[in-house]
């Protein structure tokens, strides 16, 4: 979806990159670049992990 979008100006092929601060945020790194970007939020629902627990995103925060 977001590989069709220009961001900066540019075209990437985006991957996943995994944020353990963030579980519920979708962040993604350029195939081939050293750096991320935030793109969006994940759909509620998605599961995430905190400490000691399992949970799932809710409007943004892993609960």
């Amino acid at each position: 979806m977001y590989d069709r979008r220009p961001f900066r100006g540019r075209f990437y092929t985006w991957v996943p990159y995994v944020d353990g601060d963030s579980p519920c945020t979708l962040n993604c790194r350029p195939r081939g670049q050293q750096f991320y970007a935030s793109l969006a939020l994940v759909v509620d629902g998605t599961p995430c992990t905190k400490p000691g627990f399992r949970a799932i995103c809710v409007q943004g925060d892993c609960k």
